[in-house]
This record gives C-alpha cells, structure tokens and sequence, in this order.
C-alpha cells in the first residue's frame, strides 16, 4: 500500500484508505526528518541530529536501533538502508507544496499549506532536532507568505481585486 504523510498541522499517514494521527516518538520522529529531506542522509548526519553530545560511535549505535524500531511502522514500507546512509521514499504534503511553489502555481501551494510544519510540537528535549524542526517551519512559512503575495498579484492582474484581498487577509 501506499502511504501519503501530512506534515502540515498534526501529523497524520493515510495508508489503504484510513487516516491516522502519528504520535511523534523517537522512531517516529527519524521517519519524518528522511521523509522531509526526501534524499539520502547519512547516518553521521541522524547521529548527530540524534545525539550531538555522544560519542559519533554511540550515537551511529543509537540509530541503528531507532532505524529498526522506525521499520516497524506500517507506513515506513519505502525506507532504504545500507551501510552509511538511509533515506525514505513516501508522498509528504510538504513536498507538494515545495513542488507548487516552485512550479510557481501560486493557488495550489495557498491551498495545500494548511498549517505550521508539524502544529505545535516541539522536541525541546532534543536542541539539534529542535533547531532543525524550527528551521524547516520558518523556510515553509516563508514559503507559503511568498504564494500568498504571488497568488494575490495574479488576482489583481486579472481584474479580482476582491480575490486578491481576500487571498491576503
């Protein structure tokens, strides 16, 4: 099956039909960073977004067990793994609002920006996370405040005046 992840708002998977909300563990979490970066990561790279005070061997440790706890979510069917790097294949909301925004189609990226990048959560237990996770909501909101204007030019052009003030407020 296939899953779609939403990343904006409270996070959720839809897989065979059915949505459910994905409670942000620690296993949970490393399947939403590769999802964002929708690329190979090295594993250096998950050990120190996981644990930048420990030891790099400690750490590549630690992500060997969250990468097997991580393979037993039903929606990580399409992680890859070998020996220096990992990444996940799946369909994120994100990613097409990125795709809108580039393909410059202003009113489909409005649409899909429902909310901040994962609402309201916050992993204040993990500064490196945190930092990453503020980083990728600041870039989407800017993003999104970029469609908005873009959007309500485009309006304007067309004689809607009244669209575009609305796409604003």
């Amino acid at each position: 099956m296939t899953a779609q992840l939403y990343l904006l708002g409270l996070p959720e998977v839809k897989l065979g039909g059915a949505t459910k909300a994905i409670r942000l563990n620690n296993p949970a979490r490393l399947l939403v960073y590769l999802a964002s970066r929708a690329d190979w990561v090295s594993r250096s790279e998950l050990a120190f977004l996981f644990r930048p005070d420990e030891a790099e061997a400690t750490a590549l440790k630690h992500i060997r067990v969250l990468l097997h706890r991580a393979k037993q979510a039903d929606w990580a069917t399409n992680i890859e793994i070998d020996t220096r790097r990992v990444r996940l294949l799946i369909h994120t909301d994100t990613a097409a609002f990125k795709q809108a925004c580039d393909n410059r189609d202003w009113a489909q990226a409005s649409k899909l920006y429902t909310a901040s990048f994962l609402g309201d959560y916050s992993a204040a237990d993990m500064p490196t996370y945190t930092a990453w996770l503020e980083l990728e909501r600041s870039d989407l909101a800017y993003r999104y405040q970029t469609a908005l204007e873009n959007y309500a030019d485009e309006l304007e052009q067309q004689g809607n005046v009244a669209g575009a003030v609305q796409v604003l407020y």
